[in-house]
């Protein structure tokens, strides 16, 4: 029998540390050389399913690539949908209804400052360019849908990391955050943000 979700959305508001954080909608269209148009949206507690089918589905298909990334998705979107990770986020990238990847990310407030946490980038259709064009809209996301001052990030192997630096991200220096002890923290702040996008126009 299917969970019903609770009567508050929590893919629309959440209250985290005395400050209510608000999820707008997201919606863009971008042509990939190959692929054609592709939507990138907020998935919504109406298809939040699919995406954990998909992780599913390509675990399936190949284990030792999908495991544990796959694995953590589908995880955190249980968690999301019992309100337990209510301040996660999840784009998603669609071809003719057709998922082709998923991004996720969730927002932490320190002292009063709202941070976003850049988290996993799937492409379900390798080779493509899937991953390295949703995540730029990810970065959109957090700074101009959700506000936050900075990201920080914790790639997990050296394509994660060129992938970060693309995005302007560096290595976060003397700062705490929610992975306090892990090495390779890297950071993305509003300013580099800004300067990289005054950089592509």
């Amino acid at each position: 029998m299917k969970k019903e979700f609770r009567k508050r959305r929590p893919n629309t508001t959440f209250k985290l540390d005395k400050m209510e954080i608000i999820f707008p909608p997201y919606f863009e269209k971008i042509s990939l050389e190959g692929i054609g148009e592709i939507s990138i949206s907020k998935a919504t507690e109406k298809n939040i399913d699919e995406i954990a089918d998909v992780a599913r589905a390509s675990i399936k298909r190949d284990p030792e690539k999908y495991a544990e990334v796959c694995g953590r998705l589908i995880y955190g979107i249980e968690q999301w949908k019992n309100d337990a990770a209510g301040n996660m986020f999840y784009l998603v990238a669609r071809q003719n209804n057709k998922i082709l990847g998923v991004t996720n990310g969730r927002v932490i407030v320190r002292k009063g400052v709202i941070l976003g946490v850049s988290h996993h980038t799937v492409s379900f259709l390798p080779g493509k360019g899937i991953g390295e064009a949703i995540a730029p809209e990810k970065m959109k996301y957090f700074f101009d849908g959700l506000k936050v001052e900075k990201v920080y990030t914790a790639p997990e192997n050296k394509a994660g990391e060129k992938l970060a630096e693309k995005q302007g991200f560096e290595k976060a220096k003397d700062e705490r955050h929610e992975w306090d002890s892990e090495p390779g923290v890297m950071v993305l702040t509003r300013d580099r943000y800004n300067q990289g996008r005054v950089r592509k126009k």
